[in-house]
């Protein structure tokens, strides 16, 4: 539970718009405390953020090389176990007000997920995903796998993990469901942003992963320029840093053994 508090107070404390709202308050207290060399410096650390984040294309890029490291592979090795899908593609608080399935902005993820399911009817499935807890709501894991049915996937090669509320415990948690033998290889399928920290997650859980990028966001390559779309720019910040910051907190504690893992 405090794991879980503390999941979401970083990724509040990260968002653009609460570090420049944070720094005006620290500006206006020094101003009040008569201490303007110091509010003056904090006023001008907000402005270039602002400017860097809001005006440029430092998001985009950020985003960018995330979604790089990583290619798809054009072909599949014939020695695969099976092939791993991360939750994340559910809106449950939605989907329970609405009573219908709702998705957020990594939906992609789960329709080319199930693309590549179908392409591949050979390969056993594992869905790891229960997602914290709401009232009412289904787990990721059982969501996922009504949708599978109703698109005609035979939930028969799934297996399920609906217990995870993050990444480190979808390879944790999977990892002790499945207890996959060392030469085992499995296909991890998630967005292309996430990537990299799944790939860390889950190396240091004990699995040997192929990355099978999906729902790409950023282009390929972003060259530095200024741009007017303040709102995008933030909410791709918002995404990367979330990344980034999730990389750097995992490699410093331990609990990972790479910060930007090799392909």
């Amino acid at each position: 539970m405090l794991e879980r508090f503390y999941h979401t107070v970083f990724g509040f404390l990260i968002e653009a718009e609460f570090l420049i709202a944070a720094l005006l308050g620290i500006a206006v207290i020094l101003m009040l405390f008569k201490r303007k060399k110091a509010a003056r410096m904090t006023l001008m650390i907000g402005l270039i953020f602002f400017l860097l984040v809001g005006l440029t294309t430092l998001a985009p890029w950020m985003l960018s090389t995330l979604e790089n490291r990583f290619g798809q592979p054009t072909q599949l090795p014939l020695d695969l176990k099976g092939m791993i899908i991360l939750g994340g593609s559910f809106n449950r608080p939605l989907s329970v007000e609405r009573e219908t399935t709702c998705y957020t902005s990594a939906g992609g993820r789960l329709i080319e997920a199930y693309r590549l399911v179908g392409k591949n009817p050979h390969l056993p499935v594992l869905f790891t995903g229960g997602g914290v807890a709401v009232k009412n709501a289904q787990s990721e894991a059982k969501m996922a796998l009504d949708v599978a049915s109703d698109l005609g996937i035979d939930t028969a090669r799934f297996v399920v993990e609906d217990k995870s509320t993050n990444t480190r415990e979808n390879a944790s948690f999977s990892y002790q469901l499945v207890k996959p033998s060392v030469q085992d290889r499995w296909l991890l399928v998630t967005s292309a942003a996430h990537m990299p920290r799944a790939v860390t997650d889950f190396r240091a859980a004990g699995w040997q992963v192929i990355p099978y990028p999906v729902d790409y966001l950023a282009p390929k390559t972003v060259s530095f320029s200024f741009t007017l779309n303040i709102n995008k720019n933030f909410q791709t910040w918002s995404r990367a840093a979330r990344e980034w910051a999730g990389l750097a907190r995992d490699y410093l504690s331990g609990k990972t053994t790479e910060f930007f893992p090799q392909p």
